[in-house]
């Protein structure tokens, strides 16, 4: 089922939290993100809660993913969650029991599919046997699908695609998201949202994480963004020959032009040169 892919925020790495993620999520709250999480591991769990408080005070939506493979692991996950007040519990291979946790704790439900094994985690299995497993959990009333699709040992494209396709519930593609070129599958394929984590610490996508998500929304949506107040519209002279450019020349050169301008500018663009969609706010 294809849907406008929508960002969450993983304020992780090698899928463990930062260790600085409140720091890193007080200089990032003022973006369009609506969701944003982070893993299990690696803060106490008093600042865990904080955290998540800040986050919802901010109004945002929260995420806890878990990264567990045994059924009393993965309950310890969603009780973690539920204590902390989120929103998704995300990840878990799952069970009957960490459902029924979820449920009766007001928790929306996506697990994992497929074979996964270590930390950060690798997918093995099938196309056809993931997508099988996704419907039973479907059934069974989960709210979404966990999909690790960049981190299959397949083809990873042609899984994400095909499993979108047969799988009407929202999917997450989580994990791996790294390059433009995937944003440009991502879009593609139709997941409901996907996650960023290590790769805004790499800085695959530019500077500091604020400036990133800033870049992702030009790139994915219009080629300008209005922030704030509009300042007044003023003429940009394109080359006449831009019309005939390849997908990713004009996105590069309308990213380029776009960040060297104010951000609260509106750019007149011709309707041909509109991308579709990644949605950030």
């Amino acid at each position: 089922m294809k849907h406008t892919p929508e960002l969450i925020v993983m304020l992780t790495h090698n899928d463990v939290t930062v260790p600085d993620a409140t720091a890193v999520f007080a200089r990032c709250q003022h973006t369009r993100a609506r969701y944003w999480g982070f893993k299990e591991e690696g803060l106490p769990f008093a600042e865990m809660q904080a955290l998540f408080a800040q986050m919802k005070a901010c109004g945002k939506t929260t995420c806890l993913e878990v990264v567990a493979y045994t059924e009393p692991e993965c309950l310890r996950g969603a009780e973690m969650a539920a204590a902390c007040g989120c929103d998704i519990l995300m990840g878990t291979v799952y069970s009957d029991a960490v459902h029924a946790y979820c449920r009766a704790h007001g928790l929306r439900y996506m697990p994992f599919v497929g074979q996964i094994s270590g930390r950060p985690s690798i997918l093995h299995g099938t196309p056809a046997g993931m997508i099988c497993e996704a419907e039973g959990y479907l059934a069974k009333g989960v709210d979404g699908i966990d999909l690790l699709g960049y981190r299959y040992t397949g083809d990873a494209a042609a899984l994400n695609r095909a499993f979108i396709a047969a799988v009407h519930a929202p999917i997450c593609l989580a994990g791996s998201v790294n390059s433009f070129a995937r944003l440009d599958e991502i879009k593609a394929a139709g997941a409901a949202y996907f996650t960023i984590g290590s790769a805004f610490f790499a800085h695959a996508f530019g500077g500091d994480i604020a400036d990133q998500q800033h870049r992702l929304r030009l790139y994915g949506g219009p080629a300008c963004l209005s922030v704030g107040t509009p300042r007044p519209m003023f003429p940009v002279y394109l080359p006449s020959t831009m019309k005939s450019w390849p997908c990713w020349a004009t996105k590069a050169f309308c990213l380029t032009l776009t960040t060297r301008l104010s951000t609260t500018a509106t750019i007149p663009r011709p309707r041909w040169m509109r991308c579709s969609a990644i949605s950030t706010a």
